[in-house]
């Protein structure tokens, strides 16, 4: 993150939803360098 600090309320919820995909084993992400970055997630299976 640009601002690691940054604790406002949508912050807070996309770091609580890449931390939720991260620990998740049903799905593989990436992280794509385009703009501020771009997370993929795909569902295994």
């Amino acid at each position: 993150m640009i601002d690691p600090g940054a604790d406002d309320e949508e912050t807070a919820a996309i770091r609580a939803f890449n931390d939720a995909l991260a620990g998740d084993r049903r799905v593989d992400i990436s992280l794509v360098p385009i703009g501020d970055g771009l997370l993929l997630a795909r569902k295994k299976g």
